[in-house]
């Protein structure tokens, strides 16, 4: 979205007698891909948008929020926000006032070594499928696998009546495994998981099958382990 649309949104709330206003803007999209036992579960692609502007009138605060972000959502978003702040004004007995600090204009993206973005889904899935796969090559006492991928890219944007502007785009990328091994009636699961802010290269490397590797081991270590008297 084009920020002078978000500066327009808090110029419009100071016109109608705002003596402050903000809006938050975020923008989430990613893919979500989980493979159990063989099966694709899920591969799917999402994008969610969504905003909130806050006005100060007369010392009372009033929000509103749409997931509908196109200027004329975010203008009505104004308006239903300055008649939360007036109507609830008339019985506030304690003013809220704002501490005076720096407007800070600011941009900051996490960089990775390679966006998720860049790949193609397909081999998003091939790759959880073959992480799949090495779960299973444990043995027949493997009762059950699910390995989970994500990622996704969040920008975030706030922008205030006081000449504040700030822009943060972050990267994250997760694995997940679940590993239930089973013998005898007895069921021991595993779990592992890693990721966090970061691209597709721990995808490329060693640690999301060292990450399965550890809990199809540890269910079956666990499937064989000595339960303990008393």
């Amino acid at each position: 979205m084009d920020l002078d649309i978000l500066h327009r949104v808090v110029e419009e709330a100071c016109r109608m007698g705002a003596s402050y206003a903000d809006v938050r803007l975020e923008e989430v999209e990613g893919v979500n891909v989980t493979v159990r036992k063989g099966s694709v579960e899920a591969a799917a692609v999402s994008r969610r948008m969504g905003a909130g502007v806050r006005v100060l009138v007369e010392g009372s605060w009033g929000f509103s929020s749409t997931e509908v972000v196109d200027e004329a959502s975010l203008m009505e978003a104004v308006r239903n926000a300055f008649k939360m702040a007036r109507a609830s004004s008339t019985a506030r007995r304690r003013r809220a006032r704002l501490a005076e600090v720096e407007a800070c204009r600011d941009r900051v993206r996490a960089r990775v070594r390679e966006d998720p973005a860049d790949v193609d889904p397909g081999e998003k899935v091939r790759l959880v499928l073959e992480l799949d796969k090495l779960a299973c090559s444990y043995g027949d006492v493997i009762r059950d696998v699910s390995i989970r991928y994500l990622d996704g890219r969040d920008r975030r944007v706030f922008v205030n009546s006081e000449g504040a502007e700030v822009e943060v785009e972050y990267v994250r990328t997760y694995l997940s495994a679940y590993v239930a091994a089973g013998e005898a009636g007895v069921i021991s699961p595993a779990y592992e998981s890693v990721g966090g802010v970061r691209g597709f290269e721990l995808m490329r490397g060693d640690e999301a099958r060292e990450a399965v590797k550890a809990a199809a081991e540890r269910a079956v270590r666990l499937l064989k382990a000595r339960v303990p008297k008393g």
